[in-house]
C-alpha cells in the first residue's frame, strides 16, 4: 500500500511540475493548451492536503484567457514572469517536505528546500 501512496504522490507532483512548466510556456508565448491547464488544475485541486496550499490564482483562475492579464501585470518581459511563476513552489512544495506529513517527505527528505532538482521532483529517490 506504502508503494501506491508513493506512486499517487509522485503522479501529483508531476502535474504539479507539469503546470508550473505549462504557465512558464504560455506566459513567455510558447504553446500550453487550455484544456491541458483545466486538466491539470482540477487534478491538483482535487488533492485534499494541496489545494489551500496552491497559489490563490491557479485556485481561482478557471482558464488561460484569465490568467493571462494577471501574468501580464505581474510583469511586462518573459524573465520576470517566468521568475514571478518559477517562485511559486516555494509556499506549498515545503509542505510535502516535512517529516511525517505525507508518502512525499519520504522520498525528498535529502534535499533542500529552498530549490528542488527537476529530476529528483519527478523521479525522487526511491526510500
Amino acid at each position: 500500500m506504502a508503494e501506491k501512496a508513493g506512486s499517487a504522490t509522485r503522479k501529483i507532483l508531476q502535474k504539479a511540475i507539469a503546470l508550473q512548466d505549462g504557465l512558464i510556456a504560455y506566459a513567455t508565448g510558447q504553446q500550453f493548451e487550455d484544456t491541458e491547464y483545466q486538466d491539470l488544475r482540477r487534478d491538483l485541486l482535487a488533492n485534499v492536503e494541496l489545494k489551500e496550499k496552491l497559489p490563490q490564482f491557479v485556485r481561482e483562475t478557471r482558464d488561460l484567457a484569465k490568467f493571462w492579464p494577471l501574468i501580464k501585470e505581474q510583469s511586462g518581459n518573459y524573465a520576470g514572469r517566468r521568475k514571478f511563476i518559477w517562485d511559486l513552489p516555494a509556499p506549498w512544495l515545503p509542505f510535502w517536505l516535512q517529516p511525517g506529513k505525507n508518502e512525499l517527505s519520504k522520498y525528498l527528505k535529502n534535499f533542500a528546500p529552498k530549490r528542488y532538482p527537476r529530476e529528483a521532483l519527478v523521479n525522487p529517490p526511491e526510500p
